[in-house]
């Protein structure tokens, strides 16, 4: 019998509200529907939901947005990536968690994968137009990262928790674009330690303890050579497909912090200095993962997104599409053709509103405040290496819990547990041993 592998796309996993809100803000759609698509929770659906709204009606950029402070261990200053005139949120992963006793509680077992569907090598291969056995060797590497996280003390045993790791094999790009079927295979492991609940029971006749588990954590997603991880967020496509990701620009990441050496990007900062869309990206250190676009690049790509827009199905009046955005069509055009030839290839820069959709401020690189405009490098990929080599990993879905962590009280904690573990399943994993995974067969 053929293998069978967790399959499923990996667009939209792991948002916390904030995020969700962030990049609903930026969509069309009905605000409570876009959250819907991004969030499972109902009291996350509702806090979107309102966040959203006040971000879209927001009456100007120094508006007060609403946002969630994280933590303390947060430091105001500047590094060289942060935009000029904005204020860098220094974000850092459980350097200054404080230590507590987790050995009073349950031992957690193993809990099972939990896959959403199912299909044989054979299919995914097919798929990918790769072989069966690039598939297989492929999910090798998802078991080899797993083991190296199980490796971890917290871990032996797990205490006050069950944790899961789940392993998946992500769709193409899109199955009907020859581009995907020359990427490299993808995929991702969904990892996270769900709380225990204690629960009264009778046992022969008399009164006993059991525990349960709830499934109630964060989970994080660790994602393998998959380019939509570094896309959260606003993007404009310069290619033919608003779907390939190399195709696509968007307002560089903000370096924020770093995890063992590894870069920890935001993709948003707030205007109070919260990082959103955060992750960290370990790469090949010799290339820049994100290479500037010029000016008439940008205004471009602007042009072929609001055609795409016009053209999409939402839309049964080619020649006169809502929102203004013929308006916007006709003021790019006009910014293409009074370029100067000497600024068509300065680097773009999109000056800080966070509620315009279309960057209609799109404004010289030395421009106070304005955030460069950016496409991911394609070296980031080696076409040349085998389907299923690991290229690149993106952790996400992380958050930061110190704060409010170290404030609790003991039993508190205790109740914590399924958090705290989760958080030290990042930190406690040996990522240079994941590194040591790129490019080999």
């Amino acid at each position: 019998m053929a293998a069978l592998f967790c399959h499923f796309s990996v667009v939209s996993m792991a948002a916390t509200p904030d995020e969700a809100a962030s990049a609903c803000a930026q969509k069309m759609e009905s605000a409570k529907n876009c959250c819907i698509e991004m969030l499972d929770a109902s009291e996350d659906i509702q806090q979107c939901t309102r966040q959203t709204l006040d971000l879209r009606y927001a009456k100007s950029p120094q508006s007060t947005l609403p946002s969630t402070k994280t933590t303390s261990t947060r430091q105001s200053g500047t590094q060289g990536d942060t935009p000029p005139g904005r204020t860098l949120a220094k974000f850092r992963i459980g350097d200054r968690f404080e230590p507590h006793d987790l050995s009073h509680l349950p031992i957690g077992s193993w809990m099972k994968d939990w896959p959403t569907s199912m299909s044989p090598a054979s299919s995914l291969a097919k798929e990918y137009g790769a072989k069966p056995g690039d598939i297989k060797q492929f999910e090798k590497k998802l078991y080899d990262i797993s083991s190296i996280i199980k490796e971890i003390p917290v871990l032996n045993p797990p205490r006050g928790c069950a944790p899961r790791l789940s392993r998946a094999i992500a769709d193409v790009y899109d199955a009907r674009d020859k581009f995907s079927k020359q990427q490299p295979i993808r995929g991702q492991l969904i990892a996270g330690c769900f709380k225990l609940l204690e629960v009264k029971a009778k046992k022969n006749d008399g009164a006993a303890t059991k525990w349960e588990i709830n499934e109630e954590t964060r989970q994080y997603n660790i994602l393998l050579n998959d380019l939509n991880a570094l896309l959260l967020g606003t993007t404009w496509t310069e290619g033919p497909s608003s779907i390939r990701p190399l195709d696509q620009v968007f307002t560089k990441p903000t370096l924020v912090g770093e995890l063992q050496g590894f870069p920890i990007y935001a993709r948003h900062i707030t205007p109070q200095g919260d990082p959103q869309f955060i992750f960290t990206l370990i790469s090949r250190k010799s290339v820049e993962p994100f290479l500037p676009v010029s000016r008439e690049h940008f205004i471009k790509a602007l042009i072929n997104s609001l055609e795409h827009e016009i053209n999409s199905k939402y839309y049964d009046k080619r020649d006169n599409p809502p929102y203004g955005l013929n308006k916007n069509r006709a003021g790019f055009k006009k910014q293409l053709e009074s370029l100067k030839p000497e600024e068509k290839d300065l680097p773009a820069c999109l000056q800080g509103n966070n509620h315009e959709f279309w960057g209609q401020k799109n404004v010289p690189i030395d421009t106070p405040g304005c955030e460069p405009i950016v496409r991911i490098n394609p070296a980031l990929l080696n076409l040349k290496a085998l389907r299923s080599a690991v290229q690149f990993v993106v952790i996400r879905g992380f958050e930061d819990i110190q704060e409010k962590y170290n404030s609790m009280k003991a039993d508190k904690k205790d109740a914590w547990s399924n958090f705290r573990v989760t958080m030290d399943m990042i930190i406690q994993t040996d990522w240079n041993k994941v590194y040591n995974l790129i490019d080999k067969p």
